[in-house]
């Protein structure tokens, strides 16, 4: 498979998480919370800010890990029933992923999926700090 193969593949994933995002994710809390957490876990362990941050700060070598990482818990997620949680983590694996694309349309959706994802993050962590209250 070629890049040009590969990225029309990818663009075609990313298009399905965003609809899918549209159509009935943004709607659903435990989704949403899912996201911001996973989103939470890995900007805390890298020590940023925020879900930009974070994949701006990725070695490549962090970033091979991460995303093998992903595709096995996924898989297993997915395997065991766990179909919001494996869709976190496709919604975060094609955030990732999106990063490296250079196709402009392929841009404007990896923008709309990564303030989507801070917003996750964001919401999540209020939360959890109500509840600490």
């Amino acid at each position: 498979m070629n890049n040009e193969e590969i990225e029309k593949n990818f663009k075609a994933q990313l298009a399905s998480v965003l609809r899918n995002l549209k159509d009935a994710g943004i709607k659903d809390k435990q989704a949403m919370l899912l996201i911001g957490s996973l989103a939470g876990n890995l900007i805390n362990k890298a020590k940023v800010d925020n879900w930009t941050d974070l994949k701006a700060s990725l070695s490549k070598k962090a970033f091979l890990g991460l995303i093998d990482e992903m595709q096995q818990q996924g898989l297993e997620l997915q395997e065991k029933g766990n179909v919001k949680a494996a869709y976190a983590i496709q919604a975060i694996g094609v955030s990732l992923i999106a990063n490296t694309m250079q196709d402009p349309d392929t841009k404007k959706g990896k923008e709309f999926l990564d303030t989507l994802i801070n917003h996750a993050y964001l919401s999540t962590k209020q939360i959890k700090s109500n509840n600490n209250n």
